[in-house]
């Protein structure tokens, strides 16, 4: 057999000895007790970020790591495999969180899903992430007061014509229910 050739079908056995032996379960986990999740999310035209934060709890777990998503067609997305599965009671369900902040810090966005996982299957989550756009308006808060208006009671005058330069007296009661203080101009 020419060199070459032979050398190829080294390579080629040793490759599928490698590849055989990958498929085996040579591991401590038995086959099929572990499950994993796989997550995917969009974010709207117009705003630009570069980073995702992703955070994993429950079952006595707790991940977390940084998901680029900086270069041109990536997506923001994550796969985590070796989670312990759920057992039926209801004790394992997991959390996860997601959390991302604009490159010019205007917009955040958090998200969280509860999730459980099954044995041998990929747990797909759907995270809505709520984000805050930067404020562009202010507000105003309207606080009403009734107030019940001071009542003229009284009023004399004295005489009610005169020539130009004589004095006219001027006298008068108001009474405030309220009993606010009442000034008189």
């Amino acid at each position: 057999m020419p060199r070459p050739q032979l050398l190829s079908s080294v390579f080629m056995t040793t490759a599928l000895v490698f590849a055989v032996a990958g498929c085996s379960n040579t591991t401590d986990t038995p086959q099929g007790e572990t499950g994993s999740l796989s997550l995917d999310l969009v974010i709207g035209d117009g705003t630009v970020i570069n980073e995702l934060a992703w955070q994993i709890t429950g079952n006595g777990m707790d991940m977390s790591g940084d998901i680029d998503v900086s270069a041109p067609g990536a997506t923001a997305s994550v796969e985590v495999f070796g989670l312990p599965p759920n057992d039926g009671l209801g004790n394992e369900e997991y959390v996860v969180e997601l959390s991302a902040v604009s490159v010019d810090g205007d917009v955040t966005c958090r998200g969280s899903a509860l999730f459980d996982v099954k044995i041998g299957e990929s747990t797909d989550v759907l995270v809505m992430l709520n984000c805050k756009l930067p404020q562009t308006r202010g507000g105003v808060r309207v606080n009403g007061e009734f107030n019940i208006c001071a009542e003229l009671a009284k009023v004399i005058v004295s005489p009610l014509q005169t020539s130009v330069g004589n004095d006219i007296d001027l006298s008068a009661l108001a009474v405030d229910v309220d009993q606010e203080a009442i000034k008189y101009l």
